[in-house]
């Protein structure tokens, strides 16, 4: 099961990466035409919008796999560790 959950999370991820390369390429038309709003640091903001998605991407599908097999105390682990500010 882990090996699925894994080929399902790199499939996912790629095509999040596909997702991020189309908007990537029409930023400015889907933010200054679309939207009508002006961002002074768009490419920033679209960057780091990846890289959230991408770094909680794997939680998200293995919160949802334990929840699916009601294996809710391993889910509450799972959601406390990620939960944890590396920060502090």
């Amino acid at each position: 099961m882990l090996r699925r959950l894994t080929v399902l999370t790199i499939l996912i991820s790629a095509m999040d990466l596909i997702y991020f390369a189309i908007v990537w390429n029409i930023r400015n038309w889907l933010i200054v035409d679309v939207m009508h709003k002006h961002i002074v640091d768009q490419d920033r903001l679209l960057i780091l919008w990846v890289c959230v998605t991408q770094a909680f991407l794997p939680r998200e599908i293995l919160q949802a796999a334990l929840s699916a097999l009601k294996c809710l105390r391993s889910m509450a682990w799972l959601i406390g560790l990620s939960a944890r500010c590396p920060c502090r």
